[in-house]
């Protein structure tokens, strides 16, 4: 099961870059508003998920 949490981790930190890029194009293109920073927030979640999915990996491969 350890590859299905490392590969989820990697899958939510994917999601984080993609929200970060279209966070940066949202401010090159408009301002600042409500858009940009939900992207911004959306993607400190991705990277939150993909750092638990990250340590719960390496926690059960490190139990057996």
């Amino acid at each position: 099961m350890r590859g299905g949490t490392t590969m989820m981790g990697l899958f939510y930190f994917g999601l984080a870059a993609a929200f970060i890029c279209f966070a940066v194009l949202h401010v090159n293109n408009h301002s600042w508003n409500f858009l940009t920073f939900l992207y911004a927030g959306l993607a400190a979640l991705d990277v939150l998920m993909g750092l638990r999915f990250l340590r719960a990996g390496r926690q059960s491969g490190s139990g057996s």
